[in-house]
């Protein structure tokens, strides 16, 4: 009934109250539904005619996911660090166990017997057992180092410290017996075209330290064969791989 909401907001703004309203109506002969629109009219009038808005819990909702996420995440901080700091802990204790088990003794212990007698001098070098360029590197060996990394020029036995931590040891073999030098070309697989080329055996490794076998064929007489004992943080390999003659994989000793 727009044209009666039209005709009760007219007569409120003539300033007739609501009470007087309602009887014009009702002597205009008004059912009693359109007598009491007064009251509806007014009540809109005093709101405004504004109807609220139905109330969104989504950005509730996403408040109390993103409250309850920043506080797990400030309870987690402290245990992830607990394990990280852990972890380092426990790496260090492996570092030292390494360390106090794996040292020149033992090291001695693994190169034969006519090798680990053979009388030895201290020696300072540029690089570590592993070829790379280093600092307060020391070589205690049968004869000085040469200037660039070899290990078929090398000395017949060496151990070898970065500052006083041990890096490993190792030992140089000129192999001469034909029967020997037939077994390991056929062990190794080496073809006629080896000569002059040095290849390497896989790395082995043992509970806390690394071992590999390095050999040279310098003729169809000789085989100089290097073999290096190194702890596995020291032990980088990857500068023994330039030249490689091998006709395929090469299984381990």
């Amino acid at each position: 009934m727009p044209y009666l909401n039209d005709l009760i907001k007219a007569q409120l703004k003539g300033g007739y109250t609501k009470q007087q309203i309602k009887q014009f109506l009702a002597r205009k002969g008004y059912p009693p539904t359109a007598v009491a629109q007064v009251d509806k009219v007014i009540l809109s009038d005093l709101l405004g005619n504004k109807i609220p808005k139905k109330f969104s819990s989504k950005p509730f909702i996403w408040a109390i996911l993103l409250i309850g996420a920043v506080f797990v995440a400030y309870l987690a901080v402290p245990f992830f660090s607990k394990q990280l700091t852990e972890n380092i802990i426990k790496e260090q204790e492996s570092d030292k166990e390494i360390t106090a088990r794996f040292n020149s003794d033992f090291c001695n212990s693994l190169i034969p017997e006519n090798i680990s007698t053979v009388q030895v001098n201290e020696y300072v070098s540029t690089y570590h057992i592993n070829g790379s360029k280093g600092k307060n590197v020391r070589w205690v060996a049968s004869e000085r180092p040469p200037a660039e990394f070899s290990l078929f020029e090398g000395p017949q036995v060496f151990f070898v410290y970065s500052g006083n931590e041990f890096e490993g040891c190792g030992y140089r073999q000129e192999i001469e017996n034909k029967e020997i030098i037939n077994e390991l070309k056929d062990e190794l697989g080496l073809p006629d075209s080896c000569k002059g080329k040095q290849m390497h055996r896989s790395q082995v490794p043992y509970e806390f330290y690394n071992r590999i076998n390095l050999y040279l064929v310098e003729s169809e007489e000789k085989i100089i064969r290097s073999t290096i004992f190194a702890i596995p943080k020291f032990f980088l390999p990857s500068f023994l791989r330039a030249t490689i003659c091998s006709s395929g994989s090469i299984p381990h000793p």
